[in-house]
């Protein structure tokens, strides 16, 4: 699992970060350590995304209820056939998380790729995610909106990821007031927080 700094990084401290299957938000943990440290490539391999599954369950639950009460007022939702079933809101959940977090970086300032990284036959958790740090200036407001978008879609609230950015999932009225990457001279800054020290817990 990846490790939060003790101590404030600086700006140079990280050149390449790689996260191999940090668990469910600790692959979070992992990106914001690398765009907060402006490491110059992120690399991860995400595992488990328990965060997302938590939200989606009941949001999809609630959506069938309301659906089957006011069929001619409650539109299905347009994966209801495909995530009425468990195995395939497991992998939603996986598919929504890590795209998420794709969006997440380019609003950092990094092009993003996402793809197998290894044979199903070895694990099932073979997705990798790989960020390059670049000089362009991100369309945070449209990459913003899309976030939005497909967080809405799948009943999500919450993303570890975003809470680090100060980034907000819910539309709200006014989109700059929740938009906390800002443009700096050729890079991105994001908001100023700073991962926790580690318990002894995590250190063991």
């Amino acid at each position: 699992a990846a490790a939060a700094p003790s101590s404030p990084p600086s700006s140079s401290s990280v050149d390449i970060l790689i996260a191999l299957h940090a668990c469910d938000t600790a692959t979070d943990d992992a990106l914001w350590y690398g765009i907060d440290s402006n490491a110059r490539i992120i690399v991860t391999a995400p595992c488990c995304h328990k965060e997302v599954r938590r939200q989606l369950d009941p949001y999809i639950s609630v959506q069938q209820q309301l659906q089957q009460k006011k069929p001619d007022v409650i539109t299905a939702h347009p994966f209801a056939d495909v995530l009425r079933h468990p195995i395939y809101r497991e992998r939603m959940s996986e598919t929504a998380t890590d795209s998420m977090r794709a969006l997440l970086l380019e609003m950092a300032g990094y092009e993003v790729q996402v793809f197998e990284f290894i044979g199903g036959e070895h694990t099932a958790k073979n997705v990798m995610i790989a960020a390059i740090k670049t000089k362009r200036v991100p369309d945070t407001e449209s990459l913003h909106k899309r976030l939005r978008d497909l967080a809405a879609l799948h009943g999500v609230k919450q993303l570890q990821l975003a809470r680090w950015m100060g980034v907000s999932l819910v539309d709200c009225n006014d989109d700059q007031a929740s938009l906390v990457v800002m443009k700096n001279a050729a890079r991105t800054v994001v908001s100023s927080k700073r991962m926790p020290p580690l318990t002894k817990a995590q250190k063991s």
